[in-house]
């Protein structure tokens, strides 16, 4: 969706832009139909966690790099009109209070989700995605594996 927004706003070609957007939002629309009707499939299991921590995500930055480059990639050879200071402003506005809520833009905006690292009793490490605020290892009842090492609470 950024390279839609980047291709209207900064590089003024609508057409592009308009078409970026429209297959974006179809595909966050593909998103949600294919997770309904998966979730209807999916088999819930109990986990026991021996440790339980708050994921920081390294990768933080690297996120927020991804979602400005195509900001960046039109800059080069334009001048940077207001709009382009805007969207840069409201970036760095959204970096800081990432700080201060769930790393994920998307999944925040999806729902408030919090990421975690858990530790099994197998010893295996993986990821835990919930809307809940895990204060110890016992208030987790049930999760679907989403992929080898992702888990969510249902």
């Amino acid at each position: 969706m950024t390279i839609g927004i980047s291709k209207v706003f900064i590089e003024n070609n609508i057409i592009i832009g308009l078409s970026a957007i429209i297959i974006s939002l179809v595909l966050v629309i593909a998103q949600f139909v294919i997770l309904n009707a998966a979730k209807k499939q999916m088999v819930t299991k109990k986990i026991n966690i021996l440790n339980i921590s708050q994921d920081k995500e390294s990768w933080l930055l690297a996120v927020y790099i991804t979602y400005f480059v195509p900001f960046v990639e039109s800059y080069f050879g334009k001048n940077f009109t207001v709009n382009n200071w805007i969207l840069v402003f409201i970036g760095i506005v959204l970096l800081i209070l990432s700080q201060k809520t769930v790393n994920n833009p998307i999944l925040e905006i999806l729902g408030r989700y919090k990421i975690y690292s858990i530790e099994t009793e197998q010893g295996v490490d993986m990821t835990l995605i919930t809307k809940k605020e895990l204060r110890n290892r016992n208030s987790l009842s049930r999760v679907v594996r989403l992929f080898e090492y992702y888990v969510m609470e249902v």
